[in-house]
């Protein structure tokens, strides 16, 4: 069972044309569509999934302003390799979110992308709701530190790989030698 119902729009063609900010600060035209079946099943899954581990103390924002933010917005998926995960709004007057998600995110299979992507909705889902977030450097350090904190409303542990380390300056591999037990060095 659904834990919220989806949003769908008509789109002409079955598909529509979006402005989206890029990861290098520019623009790019990327058409979008409808989710598939697939794509509307993680979804639901993730937020089965924000419902059930959401720490409401770390962005001050209770769980069902989360499930509100779903449930108000448009889902939709596109193959535009400029688009991981977007959000933002449809109409001027800011009420409509628009969640963009790149095919093959809501494609996730193994455990550990099925957790990253929970980890995406929910970041996207806070964007929308903190809007000023979202004007900022989509690669700065407060995009990093904004989806560290995802990691950490949800409880799941950051790898040590994760992008926003580098961005932040922390080497994780560095703190992890320093942390060895003597006799293992």
């Amino acid at each position: 069972m659904a834990l919220i119902k989806l949003r769908k729009i008509d789109m002409p063609g079955g598909s529509g044309e979006f402005r989206v900010r890029t990861t290098d600060g520019g623009h790019a035209w990327i058409t979008a569509r409808p989710l598939s079946a697939r794509g509307e099943n993680l979804i639901q899954w993730a937020l089965i999934q924000i419902k059930n581990r959401y720490q409401p103390d770390v962005f001050g924002v209770p769980l069902n302003a989360v499930l509100g933010a779903a449930k108000v917005g448009v889902f939709l998926q596109a193959d535009a390799p400029e688009v991981g995960a977007y959000s933002a709004n449809m109409d001027d007057d800011r009420k409509t979110p628009v969640y963009i998600f790149n095919r093959a995110l809501l494609h996730s299979s193994t455990a550990k992308e099925k957790r990253e992507f929970v980890v995406t909705l929910l970041h996207e889902l806070m964007h929308a709701m903190h809007k000023e977030s979202a004007d900022r450097d989509s690669e700065g350090t407060f995009e990093a530190s904004f989806d560290l904190a995802c990691y950490k409303a949800l409880g799941f542990d950051v790898p040590a790989s994760h992008w926003a380390w580098k961005r932040l300056g922390i080497d994780v591999e560095k703190l992890l030698k320093e942390q060895e037990p003597e006799e293992k060095k």
